[in-house]
Parts: structure tokens; C-alpha cells; sequence
């Protein structure tokens, strides 16, 4: 069971399925909270829980030494991921749609944008300035009131639209920790206070990894956006939307393939084992919006994904041949496809209003339960 916490050889669960809630062996008091609650109690430190009245000397001592050293540990870990000079950060990457940590991942172009450093440090930035007051309010003197912190609806998002906010508002970040009144506060004494200055004005690497990340994440987030949208439903625009996402993450690395396809390879591979399904490519083929427009493209991808939807969801031969002679009216723009108000209507009505071969589409959507997934 690996390193156990010596704690537990002075506490008794309550219930032996909630490691959160534990009765003390000494003075019998129970607490919620966990080991963590109970090594202060047993400690005596008084912090958020009542000290214990019946715990010797030894075991107060003992417990004192056993925060101390997690404590230590803390601090360790925080100097590594502070440590702004040589970047010794462990070499580990973050998935950024799962957030899982990949190891021993070959350093290349993709270290600005995924490794662990650039996330990190620009979090710890945004903690420090919000966890003390006196430094939230010089920060936003400096700013015009504007804040760093952007939530959203995932922590992809949340991740960088915070890199977003923390960029724009550089300057007021670089004269914040160049003022007076931040050399002359107790706070640029500190260590924790020294090492989030260093972040801003001495990490040479920062500032230019965070505007690489913005230049090619923006385009996904905005992706996300459509895909959560309640106002048009999404499997009919994701499979342009991600094309335009490359395409966009491309033209602001300035058309550059070194710098714009490692990224293109990491949004491949998601595509391929997690996102692309034959509904998406049924959907983008179905949509007037795009099968109109001139820059279509109907790749042997998009038309094995509508072939199979339509093998999988219609097992009648006839049916089959009635659907793809439909298609051809879709496609040629002839029989009711022809009529000057269906072609007005082509970019405004939503796939699923759509009279024809839409229905098909729209009863891939409910078929499948995906009509805003």
C-alpha cells in the first residue's frame, strides 16, 4: 500500500467508507476533514479545530515535526515551479483536453506551448495577486480595474483565457512590479513575493510562451464556444469549424509549419481517436450553409462519414436509393433546392428546419441523442 500516514495509528474511522470522517483515539472527539484536520488537532495548533486535551508531549511533538516536514515539501515543490532562471521544471507536458500529465515527451516547438512551466507560472502569478488583498488592489491601479482571472466552462477554456487576460495586461503588470510602492512593500521582501516578480520582469521566456499559446489556442476555444452553444446545433458546424480552427492557428504563426504543425498533429490525433464521427462529416455535408458555399470541400472522409450514417441508420435498399437520389437534388441544386427562396434561406435556417434530405440529417440527431453534443 505503499508509505502510509501515521496518523491513521491514531485515529479510528467513523464510517469505514468516509476517510473524511475520523474520532480521535485520545480524547475521542470526532472531526471531519480528514488526516490533514487531524494532525492540527493532535499537533495542537489550533488552526480550524480543537486541539486535543489528552494527546502526550511525545505525540504533540511528533506531529509538529510531521507538518513541518510537509510543509517543506510544499515549499520544495513551489521553488521548482518558481524556479525562473533555468526553467528546471520537470519535462512533463499537459494533455490539454484531459489535463493529464504525459512524460518524457521529446522536446521540440511544442515546449512553450504545452509544458508544464508556462501554465504553471502564470497560475502562480494569478494565485499570489489574488490571495493578498493589499497586491490584488495595487495590481488593479496599474490595470484600470481590469482583472486577470477569466472563468469559462472548461478548464481548457478557463486555462486560457486566463493566459489571454494575464497578456493583455503585460504592461500593467511589468510597471505594478517596477513601482515604488511595490519595492518599498513587505511583500517584495518576501520569497513567494520575489519569485512572482521574477516571473514577470526576469523570465525572458514568459512572456513570448504565453503570446504563443494565445496565437494558437484562441481559435479552439472558440470552437468550444460553438459546441456548448444553445443556438444552432453544433454537430452540423463542427467538422468547418475545425478546419477553420487550423486554418486560423496557421495564418497567426505566420503560415509557419514549423510552429503551426506540431499543433495541427496534436488537434489531428484528438480529432481521430476522441472527436471525429461519421454524424460530424454527415452533418457538415447536409448543412447548405457550407455545401454551397464555393470553398466546399466533400473529401473521401466526409462521404464515407455520410455513406455510413446512412448504412447504418436505413436498412431498406429502396430507402438507400431514394435518399441518394434526394442528394443529387441537394447537391445540383434542382427540384425545390432550385427555388429562389431556398436559396435565400440557405445560411439562416438551421440544418434540422430544412425540407429534404435535412430530415435524414435531423433524424441522425435524434437517432443518436447528439443534436447539441
Amino acid at each position: 500500500m505503499g508509505n502510509r500516514d501515521i496518523t491513521w495509528e491514531h485515529c479510528t474511522l467513523v464510517h469505514p467508507k468516509n476517510k473524511m470522517i475520523l474520532k480521535c483515539n485520545y480524547c475521542g472527539q470526532t472531526y471531519h476533514g480528514g488526516v490533514f484536520r487531524l494532525k492540527h488537532h493532535l499537533a495542537r495548533t489550533h488552526k480550524n479545530v480543537k486541539p486535543c486535551t489528552q494527546n502526550s508531549e511525545e505525540n504533540i511533538q511528533l506531529f509538529k515535526d510531521v507538518l513541518l516536514q510537509g510543509d517543506d515539501v510544499r515549499q520544495a515543490r513551489e521553488d521548482r515551479m518558481f524556479d525562473s532562471s533555468a526553467g528546471q521544471v520537470n519535462q512533463e507536458v499537459f494533455d490539454l483536453e484531459g489535463g493529464e500529465r504525459l512524460t518524457g515527451k521529446k522536446k521540440g516547438t511544442m515546449d512553450a506551448y504545452v509544458k508544464i512551466d508556462t501554465v504553471a507560472r502564470c497560475r502562480a502569478l494569478t494565485v499570489y495577486i489574488y490571495k493578498h488583498c493589499w497586491v490584488l488592489n495595487l495590481m488593479r491601479g496599474h490595470t484600470k480595474g481590469r482583472d486577470l482571472v477569466r472563468p469559462a466552462v472548461t478548464r481548457f477554456a478557463t486555462c486560457f483565457l486566463t493566459l489571454k487576460s494575464v497578456y493583455q495586461q503585460k504592461t500593467g503588470l511589468i510597471t505594478m512590479f517596477g513601482s515604488e510602492d511595490w519595492q518599498r512593500s513587505s511583500y517584495a521582501k518576501r520569497p513567494d513575493g520575489a519569485r512572482v516578480r521574477d516571473i514577470v520582469l526576469a523570465n525572458f521566456e514568459f512572456w513570448p510562451a504565453i503570446k504563443y499559446c494565445i496565437k494558437s489556442t484562441v481559435p479552439l476555444v472558440k470552437v468550444l464556444r460553438l459546441v456548448d452553444s444553445d443556438e444552432r446545433p453544433a454537430m452540423g458546424y463542427i467538422y468547418e469549424a475545425m478546419d477553420w480552427a487550423k486554418e486560423t492557428i496557421a495564418a497567426n504563426l505566420g503560415g509557419v509549419k514549423k510552429k503551426y504543425k506540431p499543433i495541427w498533429d496534436i488537434i489531428d490525433q484528438r480529432w481521430d481517436l476522441q472527436m471525429h464521427r461519421p454524424l460530424h462529416a454527415a452533418g457538415y455535408y447536409l448543412n447548405p450553409r457550407f455545401q454551397y458555399d464555393p470553398k466546399f470541400k466533400a473529401d473521401i472522409e466526409v462521404k464515407q462519414g455520410l455513406y455510413d450514417c446512412i448504412e447504418r441508420m436505413i436498412s431498406s435498399s429502396r430507402d438507400r436509393i431514394i435518399i441518394d437520389d434526394q442528394m443529387d437534388l441537394f447537391k445540383g441544386v434542382k427540384g425545390l433546392f432550385a427555388r429562389e427562396t431556398a436559396k435565400l434561406t440557405r445560411k439562416t435556417k438551421q440544418p434540422g428546419n430544412l425540407s429534404f434530405p435535412v430530415n435524414l440529417l435531423l433524424l441522425f440527431f435524434k437517432k443518436f441523442g447528439c443534436l447539441n453534443t
